[in-house]
């Protein structure tokens, strides 16, 4: 058992998991936006009025460059990024208060069929409001734009072995 032990030791000494992605850092905050190569990015670029949704093929830290389908973005040139569905905690409280209110009604109603009570305007009124609240959390947490300025920033990290030796 100490010699398995021992070679998972040494073997994991040349394993790594080596990525480059984009972080997008949030002053006083403590969790990062990341991008990997492979993810969708919708951005603006300084001096456009309008959004370009990509995928990212790769990234050159070195230069600041993503590598894109049809050339390449300076990584300083971008002024805002949209994420659009992406952030799920924001989603959350919407998709299961909307649950809630169809549960809420459909439990009311085989309550009424099977055991024969009453569901009344209250019941519906509470089963209503809950879904309709939930569609509007939806609809207003759809996506977001956030701007990059002083207070947020967009960073490149290279965790690549080779590449920091």
């Amino acid at each position: 058992m100490r010699i398995f032990i021992t070679f998972l030791f040494i073997l994991s000494c040349f394993i790594a998991d080596a990525q480059k992605f984009i972080q997008m850092d949030a002053f006083g905050k403590k969790k990062a936006i990341r991008f990997y190569v492979g993810d969708e990015l919708t951005f603006r670029v300084v001096g456009d009025d309008y959004f370009h949704t990509v995928i990212i093929q790769g990234l050159n830290t070195e230069k600041g460059l993503i590598k894109l389908n049809h050339g390449q973005v300076r990584l300083s040139d971008i002024t805002e990024i949209r994420m659009t569905n992406r952030d799920i905690q924001r989603r959350f409280l919407g998709r299961k208060l909307f649950n809630f209110g169809v549960a809420f009604i459909g439990i009311g109603i085989m309550d009424a069929v099977l055991f024969g009570s009453t569901f009344g305007a209250i019941g519906a009124f509470v089963g209503g409001t809950a879904i309709v609240g939930g569609i509007i959390l939806r609809w207003i947490m759809k996506r977001r734009t956030f701007k990059i300025n002083k207070n947020r920033r967009l960073r490149m990290i290279n965790l690549n072995l080779d590449d920091v030796a």
